[in-house]
């Protein structure tokens, strides 16, 4: 996976705790980022590097490595992308169930943007109903207007299901 951000790639390989930022022209690296969770590199977003790990989004910036903000996300790795130039997009779909350890419950059905720059959770929309049905997102994609996916797509599941969200 990586990411062009003006003269730097920037750069992680599957099962890699490592980011690295290295200058195209040069060949220098810039940075290194050690996140031993990582588990996806998402983008950039408000001039930051965007990743998801195990249990958490993170900011870093690509010319210093400087973590910007860091959040906790309960969803699955895949359900994180970029929605516009500065947002970052969750979705989280999880199925219900009686025993949860998580930090934050509203984590667990909710819809949430967030400011790419600050990591300011700009809005969140909770997702009602259909627990049973519609869960476990996955292959998001979005114009920042509408949110297109699937869920429940797994060799357990015989319910895939098409998602598509309009944003508020």
């Amino acid at each position: 996976e990586f990411v062009i951000d003006g003269e730097n790639l920037i750069a992680t390989s599957p099962g890699s705790p490592h980011v690295i930022c290295v200058n195209i022209k040069t060949g220098e690296q810039v940075c290194e980022l050690m996140q031993p969770q990582l588990r996806k590199l998402v983008g950039l977003s408000g001039g930051n590097v965007i990743v998801s790990s195990v249990g958490f989004l993170e900011a870093f910036n690509g010319q210093t490595g400087e973590v910007a903000w860091m959040l906790p996300h309960e969803g699955d790795h895949n359900s994180v992308l970029i929605a516009q130039r500065d947002r970052v997009l969750t979705v989280a779909l999880d199925k219900m169930t009686t025993q949860r350890s998580v930090r934050d419950p509203s984590l667990h059905r909710s819809v949430r943007w967030i400011d790419g720059k600050t990591g300011t959770i700009v809005r969140r929309v909770e997702l009602k109903g259909n627990e049973d049905q519609l869960y476990a997102a996955e292959q998001l994609m979005s114009d920042g207007k509408v949110i297109v996916g699937l869920s429940n797509v797994s060799k357990k599941s015989p319910y895939g299901r098409l998602i598509i969200l309009h944003a508020p």
